[in-house]
């Protein structure tokens, strides 16, 4: 059994009269369930702004980086699939046995999912 502790949130449905005629009710009990679920997934988008500028004394072109940043990419080739999603891909592949075609299916559906959520205004 769960303790008090570890519930994130309590949902009561009060029982009023007897649902199907009206009537009072007598003795009335209180029962509990308990739900534990994954909670739902944020989609979250960073944005990294860098600059780039020529430097008259190495005479080249040079760029700032953000230490969050995977990639130096940029234009199409800079939208990226990130760390985490990338572990899950691993781990779903080589500690689950997942197949190369149901990995590849999932990440496209998950993909769909992903694009439909960041299409959204």
């Amino acid at each position: 059994m769960l303790s008090l502790k570890q519930v994130h949130e309590t949902k009561e449905a009060k029982l009023h009269g007897c649902p199907e005629c009206g009537g009072r009710l007598r003795e009335i009990r209180k029962h509990e369930q308990f739900v534990t679920d994954i909670p739902m997934i944020e989609v979250k988008t960073t944005r990294f702004i860098t600059y780039s500028g020529y430097c008259g004394r190495c005479q080249k072109r040079v760029r700032s980086h953000h230490p969050e940043q995977i990639s130096d990419a940029t234009g199409a080739a800079g939208v990226l699939v990130g760390p985490r999603a990338k572990a899950l891909a691993a781990d779903l592949k080589h500690r689950l046995g997942v197949s190369y075609g149901t990995l590849k299916s999932t990440v496209q559906a998950v993909s769909e999912v992903l694009n439909d959520a960041l299409a959204c205004p």
